[in-house]
C-alpha cells in the first residue's frame, strides 16, 4: 500500500492546510480547531493574520 493513500485527493499536493482544511480533516469546531493549533503536535506558521499548517508534517503526525 502506498504511503498516502489516507490523504484525501484534494490535499495531496499543497503545501499548507488552512484552518478551515483542519476543520474539516478534524472534524472540529471552529474554536476546538484554534485551540488546538496552537499546541499542536506537528508545523504550524503564522503568515500574517492567519495560521498555516505544514501539510507534510501533519500528514506524517497524522498517519502515524
Amino acid at each position: 500500500m502506498e504511503k498516502d493513500t489516507f490523504i484525501p485527493e484534494k490535499y495531496r499536493n499543497i503545501l499548507f492546510l488552512t484552518a478551515d482544511d483542519m476543520k474539516e480533516i478534524m472534524r472540529l469546531g471552529e474554536n476546538k480547531t484554534y485551540e488546538y493549533l496552537k499546541t499542536a503536535p506537528f508545523k504550524v506558521e503564522k503568515i500574517g493574520n492567519q495560521l498555516r499548517v505544514n501539510a507534510k508534517s501533519f500528514w506524517d503526525w497524522y498517519g502515524t
